[in-house]
């Protein structure tokens, strides 16, 4: 008789705040898989703090899992010694079966579970138009190291915008037609924490089924929710206070009465630097009616001081010189830089990620 290792553990996904199902649903994942005679498999939560590893021993190809787990989680398998070799899984209340090769474990037949089947029937859609998405990208980059982009960049810009556009669609249609899956809250997680937007996460998150939203990736969509919800527009700007170059506290409600753009940048940010002449410019012209505070993400003054006086920046500057764990960035879901939020007189937010001359165009009609 094959001997199998079952694991039974508690898995506590800790660090994100996100709570946790009252009563814990076992995952269950057995299989059998050829061109392994023996070996370890392991086994992680695909969590977005303190992922957890399990490993099952495999005896004759056979293997066992048994978790314990607070809601249905999705999964890495990989064979121990050829990480190649790995599929995401998706673990309901249902236990999962694998069969196929070792050496390909992306192929294995995998059965017995309703959240998995829904899990592959998305993959397989979305996974065509990221393919796509590659190979234009591959495409992109081969012609820019030959020298030989000019006369296809803007259709090839136009085609991955195109693409883009289509995967979004894509994912925003499933998850709507699929509110009582809890792999709707995965893949809201998946493809919408890094870029949060409010007007893209609520219309999401809002139809899933109660028990979607009390599930862990539920919780965590909805913790952000209830952040980005703050920073949408008409919403009064969330306060803070950093120090400024001077270590004086400065603090965002401060400057009510005029408009203020808070401006999100940094000294080794290339895309920033070049947008800094186009704020000074902008700056110059309503400066009368317009504050301008900048939030630096720089983890060390002497570079910050010699940027603001290389580009002249003549406005307020805050930092707590902690990088990307800027503590006003965070607050504000600010993953990429430049970024800005223009306020009113009144501290609402009227608009974001203004540049150019989109921010001279729309202060030109808020300031006659």
């Amino acid at each position: 008789m094959n001997r199998k290792v079952v694991l039974m553990v508690w898995m506590l996904f800790i660090g994100t705040g996100a709570g946790l199902m009252a009563q814990p649903r076992v995952c269950r994942i057995s299989g059998m898989l050829d061109g392994m005679d023996a070996g370890t498999l392991k086994l992680e939560t695909i969590v977005f703090s303190n992922p957890v590893a399990f490993e099952a021993t495999v005896q004759k190809g056979s293997f066992s899992f048994s978790i314990n787990q607070p809601s249905p989680t999705a999964y890495n398998l990989r064979v121990a010694d050829n990480p190649a070799s790995t599929v995401t899984l998706f673990c309901g209340m249902e236990p999962l079966e694998i069969r196929g090769f070792a050496s390909n474990l992306a192929g294995a037949k995998v059965t017995g579970s309703e959240s998995h089947r829904q899990w592959s029937e998305y993959q397989n859609s979305v996974g065509t138009i990221d393919e796509n998405l590659k190979k234009t990208a591959t495409y992109f980059d081969e012609l820019a190291q030959e020298g030989k982009l000019a006369e296809k960049e803007d259709s090839l810009r136009s085609h991955y915008a195109l693409l883009s556009a289509e995967k979004e669609s894509f994912i925003k249609t499933w998850v709507l037609q699929h509110p009582d899956s809890y792999v709707s809250a995965f893949i809201i997680a998946l493809n919408y924490l890094n870029q949060p937007q409010a007007e893209t996460l609520v219309p999401l998150y809002q139809p899933l089924a109660s028990e979607v939203k009390n599930s862990y990736y539920g919780k965590v969509v909805g913790e952000n929710v209830a952040r980005v919800e703050g920073l949408m527009i008409g919403k009064v700007a969330p306060d803070f206070s950093q120090n400024d170059i001077n270590g004086s506290t400065i603090a965002l409600s401060s400057l009510r009465g005029k408009y203020v753009l808070i401006d999100f940048w940094a000294s080794w940010c290339g895309p920033c630097r070049v947008e800094n002449p186009n704020l000074v410019r902008t700056y110059d012209r309503f400066k009368d009616r317009l504050t301008i505070l900048g939030v630096s993400l720089d983890q060390k003054k002497d570079p910050w001081l010699k940027a603001i006086q290389d580009d002249r920046l003549s406005w307020l500057q805050v930092s707590d010189l902690k990088g990307w764990g800027n503590v006003v960035a965070l607050q504000y879901g600010v993953r990429s830089i430049p970024a800005n939020f223009l306020l009113d007189p009144d501290g609402k937010i009227i608009a974001k990620g203004l540049r150019g001359e989109q921010l001279d165009a729309r202060l030109s009609e808020l300031i006659r």
